[in-house]
Formats: C-alpha cells, structure tokens, sequence
C-alpha cells in the first residue's frame, strides 16, 4: 500500500514510470494511489519546473465563521 500523499504510474503495459521525461502526450497510464487506482491520459507536458506545477482547481476551504479548527492567531 502507497503512503498517503503519493503514487505510482505506470503504462498500458504495468511497468512503473519513474520519469516524466518517459511519458508522452496521449501515454495511457495507471495511476495508483493510497486509496484507489485511476486510468489517465497524458495530453502535454508541462514547462513549469518541478515545485512550481499549479493545481488545475484551487482548493476552497470553509470560510466564514461557523465550525470549523479556528484561527492560528486567535481573535
């Protein structure tokens, strides 16, 4: 079982992808994580340098008041 917060690709075939540099636009891969496998296909590869990919949705948190774990800085 993968750690929480990776994965493991791999082709059409099974063998693991450990490189980008491996995968070309329109490789079919299996992505395996934590807690499920997904099938995904590659459309381009990115030109932002590794650390600097951006996600494609913005995470939204809970805002405004209510429950929730509260302030860092309190109030």
């Amino acid at each position: 079982m993968l750690a929480r917060g990776f994965a493991l690709v791999r082709n059409r075939d099974g063998k693991p992808l450990r490189t980008a540099s491996v995968v070309t636009t329109g490789s079919h891969l299996d992505i395996e994580f934590a807690d499920g496998r997904v099938r995904a296909l590659a459309e381009a590869k990115s030109d932002l340098p590794v650390g600097e990919i951006r996600p494609l949705r913005p995470r939204r948190r809970g805002g405004g008041g209510g429950e929730g774990q509260g302030s860092l800085f309190g109030s």
